[in-house]
Order: structure tokens, then C-alpha cells, then sequence
């Protein structure tokens, strides 16, 4: 039997290690072709089980889909090897030959209708790793004519295995970053308000769709050619860099970093932008300096508050007619303007009100526009309009 190179193997553990840098699991497909090629394996994969949802998920393998539909759906309950196989601990292998005798195994339910269709006699599966619910794995399989793996073969898998570990456990944790990265700019991008992440030198590493619109707008607040966050006017952008700064730096008597406060005034002549400034990576989170980051709140008292008349009708049983009513006046405008708007009497409109107010557990026009205001109704309806 010829004996598999060592240059060869090492290339597979250099491809493996490529592929854990990257977030799509696209790469491992062609990494477990390598492996199931190097040690002439039929169907087989890199697959996942989940304790919670009981079933396999395949990330990469040479199994056909529905063969893998039908396993989870019928065969694993009638599979003799399942329960063993799901309970393993990190390191472990099992082996159909050490486990069920030949006769019993063709014998078997499992292997007439399942694995005998696949051509599959022997197979093994070691575990990769087993944590926080999931069991990582891999597997490998022979035909009845070529049953036995030889010793180069184990040698070359007893080699990759704790590379795959190692790799397979980084790709995941990259992915884990991105998703947490993705959940994290989805909800800062559902706040009403435009929220911009500046790092040290105030570069412009995030902005929700709210401070987009705001910073394109280049009225109080922008980001200049460089991507610097600053404000119109040299002054302004001198006070802004200094908050920014004062973020970074801990204060000397209690060594905390604390927030920041200013207003930025509009060459257009609108009310001033008020801009809070927070840290938002704590200090033992990175060592390099400039890895931490500060987040920006601005809150544009010009822009409109827009209400998802839907969600008041759901969450306070209003009508039609009356969350109508309440959108208007959360938006400012007062109980004329809103008659003017819907062209209704003020008898009719002070009639909604009254039954808003009951409605809502409210008792005044103010209360009401506060309560709106903080509800989710503002956090359904999109971004503000910035339009003057």
C-alpha cells in the first residue's frame, strides 16, 4: 500500500488553517474532499450536531442531501450507533467494525434500507470538539470491498485531527464575531437617533442609516475627506475633538473615562445639534491604544418623529382615526394644525383625545406625545426625516 507524503499532509493542514480565517463555509467543502481523496473515503463529513435541536448539520461532505434528510427524520431512531455517537467527548472515535459485528450490522434496518444504498460498510467519526451544546465531528467511510483503512491512512488522520480541533474552533469563533459585529450594528441601526463609532483620531468606523442622512446633510456635523468626524466651522470641530479626547482620557482623581456633552451649531440656521459622546470599548478589551473606540448620540432637534400608527392601534387598541391623531401630535403639532391636517372639527379632534387619554392611561396632551414618543412605535417607524 503506498504511504501518504508527508509534504502532502502538510499542505491539507496548511489549506485547513487558510480556511479557519475565513467566515463562509464555503472553504471547507474543498478541504474535506482533500481529506475524504487522501484517505480514499466514500460519503462523509464535517458536520455539527446540536444537542437542542437532536440533528446533525453538515457544513461540508459527500453525503447526498436527501440521504441526510432521511437520517434525521427516520434512521437515527433506529440507528444502534446514534446515542453513542452523540454522547462522545472531545478526542473520541468511533468505529462501526469495533462496535457491531459484520453479521449483526448487515443484519440491521439501518444498513439494509440506508447505508447499503450508499455503498457504506465501514465508518468512523471522531470528535473534534464538544462545548456549549454543540458536537463537532468528522467522518469517514469505506465500501464493503475495500473495508479497512490502512496504517498510512490513520497515520495522515491521526496527524490533521487535532489541526482540524484547532481550526475548526477558530472559524467558528470568527463567525461568532461576525454575527455579534451584525446584531450589534442591526440594533444600533433600530435606535431613533443618529449613533456614529469614531475611534481615537474621531475616524468614522460605524453610523446607522439616521446618522447617514444627518451627516450627508453637512449642516452641524460631517465627516471630512480623511473620514474624521468634525463639525462645520474650525472652532466647532477644535470643541468636538476635545470631547472626543476627554472620552479617551481618564480623569486624573477618579481614573474612570467619562462621557461628553456639547451643542453643534448649524450654518443653516436650524436649533443646535446636541451631541452626547460615550466610551465604547472598555479599556481591558485591547491593549493598543487605538483600538478603542468612543460612540456619538446626536440628537437633531429639528428632525421629525415619525409613529407607526399600526403599532398604536395593536399595543392601545386605538381606531384609525385616533392613532392618526397621536402621530400628528408626537410630531409637534398642535391641536389646530392637526384639525387642519386631517380636516376634522376641534369637537372631533378633542373626542379623540379624550379617548386616547383613556385608552392609554393618560391624562394630559403631553403625557400622551411622551408616552408615543418612547414607545416601539418610533423604533418600527424607520428613520427620521431629515427634510427641512
Amino acid at each position: 500500500m503506498p504511504t501518504i507524503s508527508e509534504e502532502r499532509i502538510y499542505d491539507l493542514i496548511g489549506s485547513i488553517y487558510d480556511r479557519a480565517r475565513e467566515t463562509s463555509p464555503d472553504g471547507w467543502q474543498s478541504v474535506y474532499n482533500d481529506l475524504a481523496s487522501m484517505v480514499s473515503s466514500g460519503p462523509g463529513g464535517l458536520s455539527l450536531y446540536s444537542q437542542d435541536a437532536d440533528r446533525f448539520n453538515v457544513v461540508a461532505g459527500t453525503m447526498q442531501p436527501e440521504f441526510l434528510d432521511s437520517y434525521s427524520e427516520y434512521y437515527k431512531f433506529v440507528s444502534p450507533f446514534n446515542d453513542v455517537v452523540t454522547k462522545m467527548k472531545t478526542g473520541e472515535r468511533f468505529s462501526r467494525m469495533q462496535k457491531c459485528p459484520d453479521d449483526e450490522f448487515e443484519s440491521s434496518e439501518i444498513y439494509q434500507d440506508f447505508f447499503r444504498k450508499q455503498d457504506v460498510y465501514e465508518f468512523e467519526y471522531q470528535v473534534l470538539f464538544n462545548r456549549n451544546g454543540f458536537n463537532a465531528g468528522i467522518s469517514f467511510s469505506r465500501p464493503k470491498s475495500n473495508k479497512h483503512f490502512t496504517p498510512s491512512e490513520r497515520n495522515a488522520i491521526s496527524v490533521i485531527v487535532p489541526h482540524l480541533h484547532r481550526a475548526f474552533l477558530l472559524h467558528l469563533e470568527l463567525v461568532g464575531a461576525k454575527r455579534e459585529k451584525l446584531a450589534m450594528a442591526d440594533a444600533l441601526g433600530k435606535i431613533p437617533r443618529s449613533v456614529i463609532v469614531v475611534g481615537r483620531s474621531r475616524r468614522v468606523v460605524f453610523a446607522n442609516s439616521f446618522a447617514e442622512k444627518l451627516l450627508a446633510l453637512k449642516d452641524g456635523i460631517q465627516i471630512d475627506a480623511n473620514g474624521i468626524l468634525c463639525a462645520s466651522g474650525t472652532n466647532r470641530s477644535k470643541r468636538l475633538a476635545a470631547v472626543v479626547n476627554g472620552v479617551f482620557e481618564p480623569s486624573l482623581d477618579i481614573g474612570k473615562y467619562e462621557s461628553g456633552l456639547l451643542q453643534l451649531h448649524k450654518p443653516s440656521g436650524g436649533r443646535a445639534l446636541q451631541v452626547l459622546v460615550s466610551p465604547f470599548m472598555e479599556k481591558e478589551l485591547s491593549k493598543i491604544e487605538n483600538e478603542r473606540l468612543a460612540i456619538v448620540f446626536v440628537h437633531n432637534p429639528d428632525d421629525r418623529t415619525h409613529t407607526a400608527e399600526e403599532v398604536l392601534c395593536h399595543v392601545y387598541d386605538l381606531t384609525s382615526a385616533e392613532a392618526h391623531l397621536t402621530a400628528i401630535l408626537a410630531d409637534g403639532k398642535s391641536i389646530n394644525e392637526a384639525c387642519e391636517l386631517l380636516a376634522i372639527t376641534q369637537n372631533t379632534a378633542r373626542t379623540h383625545l379624550n379617548r386616547n387619554f383613556s385608552k392609554t392611561d393618560t391624562n394630559r396632551q403631553t403625557e400622551l406625545v411622551k408616552l408615543v414618543i418612547k414607545s416601539n412605535a418610533s423604533l418600527i417607524a424607520g428613520s427620521p426625516n431629515t427634510e427641512k
